[in-house]
């Protein structure tokens, strides 16, 4: 992370202040959520095989760690599901 914190986006957070935002990453940041309607059950098993390549001892997820910020929500919507 790095010192610098995100931009307050006026009138979007009218009680934030400017030293209440998060800090910015050094790296980009990659997203990656599922499950987010009920009848996505397969989305488990993709998101399963994404955190079980990434988490290999493998030159190709070193790379991809290394390079990236991953944050994950394996299960956005769980009233739905």
């Amino acid at each position: 992370m790095m010192e610098e914190r995100e931009e307050l986006i006026e009138g979007c957070f009218p009680d934030a202040s400017a030293d209440s935002r998060p800090f910015r990453f050094k790296k980009p940041t990659v997203f990656i959520s599922s499950r987010v309607h009920p009848g996505e059950t397969p989305a488990s098993f993709v998101l399963e095989g994404i955190l079980n390549f990434l988490s290999q001892d493998t030159l190709q997820a070193r790379v991809l760690l290394d390079q990236f910020v991953f944050k994950i929500v394996p299960i956005l919507n769980p009233d739905g599901v």
